[in-house]
């Protein structure tokens, strides 16, 4: 999700993108096969792999768009971050109303054409949530939502904004402006942590490793030699079995090993820059294949048949998704650039 702004950008961060996109599914595919929780989970109470995977994806959206704005100024920031974001988006929203829904709802053609429900799920396409279409998933175990992932975009592109604003009022000329605002986020964080509103922690998560990871764009190259106490600290993280030591691998551990591989590792490879190339629009499909293979399936099934089968299928529609948009749609929308 994040873009390539700097010659130091490799398919080593591809890779890794692809694999992101690829847990989100597993993730998922526990709960809405027979609504029970992933592996990670099972292991640290209010983990994910899908909470593991966002924030990865945030972490390199941090980093790169502030490289970005950094290096490249601001000139038409807000418009590329849209046709980043959106095209696909929209196609995949266009693709749900119109061929998945009539195909899975209970209600014949006409009615769910005629309903204004329907219509309403356009608004996926401006990142307003709207998680239902009528008639469609009812009987599934996880229930009707069609594309929950789609909650991260609009969170994603407030942190667009916000970096933005800081950068347009000469906010981000050093990291001190946004490391206090990481450290006030953090304080809030801690909070809501300690009163345990999940609601609250899911949203605010992925921020602050956005704002921390942007962080990161002002500091030196981390060396070699600190990666091994880096990983070690991150193992005891996970070896403590705490939500918060959870937390804590997330929000700072996480990005300083993804800014050492982007800094220090480098491949050049056309088979992980096309799987870096599709990754975001795996995550945009994958939900709704998930369900579709579910409902297929009677509306409960075996969560690593679903894994498998939704990986296939989001796969070849992420590849046919994301050709249209780079041979056709991406072209048009730069000559405005």
């Amino acid at each position: 999700m994040a873009e390539k702004s700097n010659k130091k950008y490799n398919n080593y961060v591809d890779i890794i993108k692809f694999v992101a996109a690829l847990l989100v599914i597993f993730s998922h595919s526990y709960r809405l096969s027979n609504n029970s929780i992933d592996l990670l989970s099972r292991y640290i109470k209010g983990a994910s792999f899908g909470s593991f995977a966002v924030a990865v994806f945030f972490s390199f959206s941090g980093y790169y768009i502030m490289k970005s704005l950094k290096t490249k100024g601001d000139k038409k920031f807000i418009y590329k971050r849209l046709i980043r974001i959106l095209p696909e988006l929209i196609i995949v929203v266009l693709l749900t109303i119109f061929i998945l829904g009539p195909v899975f709802t209970n209600l014949s053609v006409t009615e769910y054409f005629l309903n204004k429900k329907t219509y309403l799920y356009l608004l996926n396409g401006i990142m307003v949530p709207y998680h239902n279409l009528p008639g469609v998933f009812i009987n599934n175990i996880y229930g009707s939502t069609v594309n929950g992932a789609l909650w991260t975009l609009p969170i994603e592109f407030i942190c667009y904004i916000g970096i933005y604003l800081c950068y347009k009022l000469k906010l981000t000329k050093n990291n001190k402006f946004l490391l206090v605002s990481f450290i006030l986020c953090l304080i809030g964080y801690s909070i809501i942590l300690y009163l345990n509103i999940e609601f609250l922690l899911t949203i605010i998560r992925p921020i602050l490793v956005f704002i921390f990871s942007s962080i990161l764009v002002f500091a030196k190259n981390i060396k070699k030699v600190y990666m091994l106490p880096l990983i070690i600290i991150s193992i005891l993280l996970f070896i403590l079995k705490s939500f918060i030591c959870y937390n804590i691998f997330l929000i700072i551990f996480l990005p300083l090993v993804l800014f050492y591989v982007i800094n220090n590792i480098s491949i050049k490879s056309k088979i992980a820059s096309f799987l870096g190339k599709i990754s975001y629009s795996i995550y945009l499909v994958g939900f709704p294949m998930q369900q579709s293979v579910v409902s297929i399936f009677g509306g409960k099934m075996n969560p690593y048949v679903n894994f498998v089968i939704s990986v296939l299928l989001a796969v070849i529609c992420a590849t046919v998704i994301n050709m249209l948009y780079e041979k056709v749609i991406k072209p048009k929308l730069e000559v405005i650039l």
